[in-house]
């Protein structure tokens, strides 16, 4: 195994597309569930955005664990959620420092900055995924 192997495995146009999806999939899963938490449950929006998260970081990991990752089961499935739960809060934590950074600090707008925030979100999540959650790079040969 080498850098370069790792670097084209991670930049595998498919697999992106796929986590790209997935992550399509769970911004859906987010919404829904904190619309029906708040909106009709009445529940408070602290409480309901986290647990909406938490539903989309399960979808996601659901999803991308049976079908984007499938061939890289190589731990318990519980193992790697409690990985992959963990990567996904850094990801969380990554967007918002970034937003604060750029529309707090750098005065820029609010929806670029947001863009920006979770796009890095997205790559952190994509390739701390790749070689922690699923160990892909245990796979090249």
């Amino acid at each position: 195994m080498n850098l370069e192997h790792i670097r084209d495995f991670l930049i595998d146009r498919g697999r992106v597309i796929q986590y790209m999806f997935v992550g399509g999939l769970g911004f859906l899963v987010d919404n829904t569930v904190i619309y029906f938490l708040v909106d009709i449950a009445s529940i408070n929006v602290t409480v309901s955005k986290i647990v909406s998260a938490e539903a989309a970081i399960i979808s996601n990991f659901l999803i991308n664990d049976l079908w984007t990752f499938s061939e890289h089961n190589s731990s318990s499935r519980l193992r790697r959620f409690l990985k992959s739960n963990s990567i996904r809060v850094l990801g969380v934590i990554i967007a918002l420092l970034v937003l604060k950074l750029l529309y707090e600090g750098f005065n820029v707008n609010l929806l670029i900055a947001n863009s920006i925030g979770i796009f890095l979100g997205f790559t952190s999540n994509y390739i701390l995924e790749s070689l922690y959650t699923w160990k892909t790079h245990e796979k090249i040969e």
